[in-house]
């Protein structure tokens, strides 16, 4: 069949006969019309390579989009933790700030030995603790 004598040409130009999306199937339509050329053959081939090439793509895109998931939710996990973690940390750093301001309050009107003797046996007779709790100590110390 060649362009010019009404063989795949016109098939193709035919819109009652749609092309099947298999390329298999195209095969089997393109053999029964007389369309089967190296040209269409050479078609069906790229086109069959290319599918394949679409489907290793959407896999890989798959595999991406999976793992974009896990990394956001690795991210977000370790937002919190930072976040408590500082929060933690600033709760610290305020506790440290109210002894220092109480150690301070005592020294200013005592004398800096007898603030010192005094501040050992507090932090001797202290049990170990979180810094949170350690607010209790700068009380005593102002006390």
């Amino acid at each position: 069949a060649t362009p010019g004598a009404g063989g795949w040409a016109s098939a193709r130009m035919a819109p009652s006969s749609p092309m099947p999306a298999d390329p298999r199937q195209r095969a089997e339509f393109r053999a029964g019309t007389g369309e089967a050329s190296p040209q269409t053959e050479h078609l069906d081939r790229r086109m069959q390579t290319l599918e394949q090439h679409l489907e290793v793509l959407q896999a890989q895109t798959d595999a991406l989009q999976s793992q974009l998931q896990k990394e956001a939710s690795r991210s977000a996990a370790l937002t919190r933790a930072l976040k408590q973690s500082h929060a933690d940390l600033r709760s610290a750093q305020l506790t440290s700030a109210e002894v220092m301001q109480a150690f301070l309050q005592y020294v200013a009107p005592q004398g800096l030995s007898e603030a010192e003797s005094r501040i050992d046996t507090t932090i001797l007779s202290e049990p170990t603790a979180s810094p949170r709790s350690s607010s209790g100590a700068a009380d005593r110390l102002a006390a």
